[in-house]
């Protein structure tokens, strides 16, 4: 956002391909982590909700990407401006909520065992 607001067209659409790519790298980590557990959703209880958060969690990370590749698209093809943004600011704020997402549910699964 504060690029775009500054007019750095480049800048804005360099930042949204790093996101996407660090975004879509970390996806692909950890699809292929949980793909790789010693158990399923059907081994146990745990299994069962250790997958249905994994799978939440995974599928907002998912609809994030696939708005944020739009966002690309669109910026690449000039549609936002300093001044004309308010997809921007949506797509921003469902970013941030993403994250949140991201590191309250794999916090739960990954560091909740350990913990108790």
């Amino acid at each position: 956002m504060r690029r775009l607001r500054a007019a750095d067209q480049r800048g804005f659409i360099a930042a949204l391909a790093g996101g996407l790519a660090l975004a879509g790298g970390g996806t692909v980590v950890q699809l292929l982590d949980i793909a790789g557990l010693g158990f399923g959703w059907t081994d146990h209880a745990y299994g069962s909700i250790f997958f249905l958060l994994a799978g939440f969690v995974a599928m907002v990370t998912v609809a994030a990407l696939i708005v944020v590749a739009l966002t690309l698209y669109w910026a690449v093809r000039g549609q936002y401006t300093a001044r004309r943004h308010a997809n921007v600011a949506n797509v921003t704020r469902f970013w941030a909520a993403m994250v949140v997402i991201w590191v309250v549910g794999f916090g739960t699964l990954y560091l909740g065992p350990h913990l108790t």
